[in-house]
């Protein structure tokens, strides 16, 4: 009993390191419309220059006031920068900030290096009192003091000041705060400095029981701070406790109690959450507007209706010839790594498309593609390597279903919810594939599924690099021509309709959430035939595949592409995972800078993704040719 309630309190203290971390990407979210990603490098870099100077100085005081400071900074800069121009815009500011995540820990891989840096613990905190006949750490109960008065003074500061009012206000109604004449940028700048210098300040407080920061320290927190969100509730203080202490309570149980389950612990608890309170437990409205219009968001390219002049079809029809000849004719005589390359682009280029399903034309916005495409990867591989199942055609349908599967339990509890709180699910159930990839080695490998060949399809020898093109290219061919058909059906049609006014669509009798739902188990079929055709590609697949950083990827992708385009996929595959292999090849330690800059730039400067540009390019050349 003594050992339970130790590992209680142990695990409040831990809750209350998440609640500082957590709290500022809350509030952020909730007033300020922005779902910041770049959250836990923000973190890292504050852990980083807060252990830096409190081992300079021997002080940990200045040690947690430099990180704060140093985060807070950083913070302010990437506000006033860039993402003060997107408030409201969830997807600009998820491609955003996932840009400054790999700028920002690149830049950290050259001022500190890889090797991990240890927490700084001072000596007068290194020491433990005595509870019962247990020892608690002295330092935790100075995070449990100072985390417990920052949750007062925020909670003052949020219910009973003017400033406090206006940011509640704002998070019921943005725009009547705005129209009433109240200056909100004071409290915009005041609140994302805030926010960012408490996870700064968290990472040197918090470090003796976080542990190391090294580069991958962003990702990791990210995903726990959004954990906290997810579980707690966006906007709120005490929701923000609430999620962060049950997590730290339940996290640190199971890990004292159930090790092997520890890390499953806070996925299922989040399922839970979600199962029965979709908003969180205490969390509130977010008011937004609709990223598909006006200057902000994505921008879908309208498809053109109508007939065309017998005269342009040569016209139209020589793109087509061009790109039909280097895809069927130029890989016979290609070297191999092109022959691969472009293997991967076709692959690739069929995941963003059961993407740009959901995102272009059903307006939803997941972040899960990836997880699914890893569910038939890993299926297929574990029948084939484990199992003996060298058919492919029994082993790709059966990695077919499960993600099919999968996409309807996630489909299933996701749709409960909409827009940035249905972004957010979908991140926490794909991370929860993930997790189940990373932790159930017996199954998954210690470093992954390796060893699957090339396909056996009892016909045709496709056992070569060239020959697992052409099966690749006809494969998503195939589903490319199954797709536009989809998109242009009145299935398709009915979809567009409920992305662009879902409410209308309802009121004429549409049942809404049923089309959602089929698009969403449809898209995820098409990302499962992604992954089965990558596993025989690749020959492996790996955690690494299926994460954060991959789900990331997809929608830089997309976004490049056009949502709403179809065809864009291919070209932000082709664009992407180009330039990904030239940098790699040209400076390998720094590819991460030009992926980040690449994030940015699109949201600046691809407004609608390059697909678009193309489509305005060739019809002027067609308007040239009729006119001459």
């Amino acid at each position: 009993m003594e050992q339970f309630g130790l590992s209680f309190l142990l695990g409040i203290s831990y809750g209350m390191v998440l609640f500082l971390i957590a709290v500022g990407l809350s509030i952020v979210l909730g007033f300020m419309g922005i779902l910041n990603l770049a959250h836990g490098v923000v973190f890292m870099i504050g852990g980083y220059t807060g252990i830096t100077v409190a081992r300079l100085t021997d002080n940990f005081i200045y040690g947690i006031l430099a990180g704060g400071l140093a985060s807070a900074i950083l913070g302010l800069l990437m506000e006033r920068g860039i993402l003060r121009f997107l408030y409201k815009q969830i997807l600009d500011q998820v491609l955003v900030t996932f840009g400054f995540v790999y700028i920002i820990t690149n830049a950290a891989y050259w001022i500190w290096g890889t090797f991990p840096m240890a927490a700084y613990v001072p000596s007068g905190l290194a020491e433990s009192i005595t509870i019962g006949e247990a020892q608690f750490p002295l330092h935790r109960l100075v995070i449990l003091a100072i985390g417990g008065a920052v949750c007062l003074g925020l909670w003052w500061l949020q219910e009973k000041t003017r400033y406090g009012a206006v940011v509640r206000a704002g998070m019921d109604d943005a725009q009547m705060v705005s129209g009433i004449g109240i200056n909100v940028t004071p409290i915009t700048i005041a609140t994302f400095f805030l926010g960012s210098a408490l996870a700064g300040s968290a990472a040197i407080l918090g470090g003796p029981i976080l542990g190391f920061v090294n580069p991958g320290t962003g990702t990791d927190i990210l995903f726990i701070a959004l954990a906290v969100v997810i579980v707690g509730g966006v906007g709120s203080v005490q929701g923000t406790l609430a999620g962060a202490l049950i997590i730290g309570v339940i996290n640190t149980l199971a890990t004292t109690y159930l090790p092997d389950l520890a890390m499953f612990s806070m996925y299922l608890l989040m399922v839970l959450i979600l199962l029965f309170r979709p908003s969180g437990l205490l969390g509130r409205k977010i008011t937004q507007v609709n990223d598909r219009k006006g200057k902000g968001g994505v921008i879908f390219v309208p498809v053109e209706k109508g007939g065309r002049p017998r005269s342009l079809y040569l016209v139209i029809l020589i793109p087509v010839m061009i790109i039909g000849f280097l895809a069927v004719v130029w890989p016979l005589f290609a070297p191999l790594y092109i022959v691969s390359l472009l293997t991967k682009i076709l692959i690739f280029g069929l995941l963003v498309m059961s993407l740009d399903l959901l995102v272009g034309f059903s307006g939803l916005w997941s972040f899960c593609q990836a997880a699914l495409f890893g569910v038939a990867a890993y299926t297929t591989g574990l029948l084939i390597t484990r199992y003996g199942v060298s058919s492919f055609w029994l082993s790709a349908p059966a990695g077919l279903l499960m993600a099919m599967f999968a996409a309807s339990a996630i489909g299933a509890i996701s749709l409960r919810v909409s827009a940035i709180y249905f972004l957010l699910i979908t991140f926490a159930l794909g991370q929860l594939i993930y997790g189940v990839a990373v932790r159930w080695r017996s199954i998954a490998g210690d470093i992954g599924l390796t060893g699957v060949p090339y396909p056996a399809l009892g016909f045709f020898s496709w056992e070569s690099p060239v020959g697992m093109y052409y099966f690749v290219l006809i494969a998503v061919f195939i589903c490319a021509l199954v797709l536009y058909l989809i998109t242009k059906s009145p299935f398709g049609l009915s979809l567009q309709g409920i992305r662009d006014n879902e409410t209308r669509m309802r009121s004429l009798g549409y049942n809404t959430w049923l089309y959602k739902f089929l698009s969403f188990v449809i898209g995820g079929g098409f990302a499962g035939v992604a992954g089965i055709l990558y596993i025989h590609y690749n020959g492996l697949i790996t955690p690494v595949d299926i994460n954060m950083s991959a789900s990331g990827f997809l929608w830089l992708m997309l976004i490049i592409g056009g949502a709403g385009t179809l065809w864009g996929a291919l070209v932000g595959s082709c664009v992407i995972l180009s330039l990904q292999y030239v940098i790699s090849i040209l400076t390998p330690e720094h590819w991460p800078l030009f992926i980040g800059a690449s994030f940015i730039a699109s949201v600046i400067f691809l407004r609608g993704g390059i697909f678009r540009y193309l489509v305005n390019l060739w019809e002027n050349a067609r308007f040239s040719y009729v006119k001459g």
